[in-house]
């Protein structure tokens, strides 16, 4: 598709201000951290089994 063009049509925008106070208060603060907390924790185990599959994998073609 790169190179061809295409049209969007209308696009309907709502911007709505944001007091910036209430990005940082002590509950959004605390949310996001456990929800990036949560992310490192899945990404930590997802990375933790992707090895102990190779690993198991490659022992048994070594026959080992």
């Amino acid at each position: 598709m790169a190179g061809e063009e295409f049209d969007v049509g209308e696009i309907d925008l709502r911007i709505q201000p944001v007091d910036d106070r209430t990005l940082l208060s002590p509950d959004v603060l605390e949310r996001v951290v456990t929800a990036v907390l949560a992310r490192i924790d899945d990404r930590e185990r997802s990375r933790a089994s992707g090895m102990a599959d190779r690993v198991m994998w490659n022992s048994v073609r070594e026959g080992s």
